[in-house]
């Protein structure tokens, strides 16, 4: 899967991505839509992936390309809103607002997500997207947080930016 997402990267930008990063799927073995309900949880990673590969920009655009729904989408870093044209860059554009918020830079974007974690399979694909994306942009912006911080803007960003209730599992 890397290597077409690699091949997939230089097509649509031209050169070699600077950083890939990935995240796995997971199951919850005792039934899914506990955790956000106080409920118990007993997860495990899956084998399938959610991968993040770019580079840095310095012109103040967010430009991203999905593998899974062969969309390009391009915005301003300083005009992220809710998109109904591209409903799966929502879950992105959350991440980058909740990350500016925390105050860490990023001066511009551009990026490949795609991967073999079933979208809306109960395995946390949006989960696994937002992970990646967030521990991308930590490395491209030479800043790390502690994990369980990173686990709330991602489940921030699902809650409030995208509008679908979700736990930290």
């Amino acid at each position: 899967m890397f290597e077409n997402l690699k091949k997939k990267y230089q097509e649509i930008f031209g050169k070699e991505p600077e950083i890939l990063v990935r995240a796995p799927g997971r199951v919850n073995l005792i039934g899914e839509h506990t955790d956000h309900e106080g409920g118990y949880v007993f997860p495990i990673a899956v084998g399938r992936y959610v991968y993040c590969l770019g580079s840095k920009r310095e012109d103040g655009k967010l430009k991203i390309y999905s593998f899974n729904y062969d969309q390009f989408v391009e915005v301003d870093l300083k005009k992220i809103a809710y998109s109904h044209q591209f409903p799966w860059a929502n879950y992105i554009f959350g991440v980058v607002k909740n990350l500016k918020e925390e105050g860490i830079e990023i001066s511009g974007v551009e990026m490949l997500v795609g991967g073999d974690v079933p979208i809306g399979g109960g395995l946390s694909s949006s989960a696994a997207l937002e992970i990646s994306v967030a521990t991308f942009l930590q490395k491209l912006s030479k800043t790390t947080l502690n994990p369980l911080e990173v686990v709330k803007l991602a489940q921030k960003a699902e809650n409030e930016f995208v509008g679908v209730s979700c736990g930290i599992m």
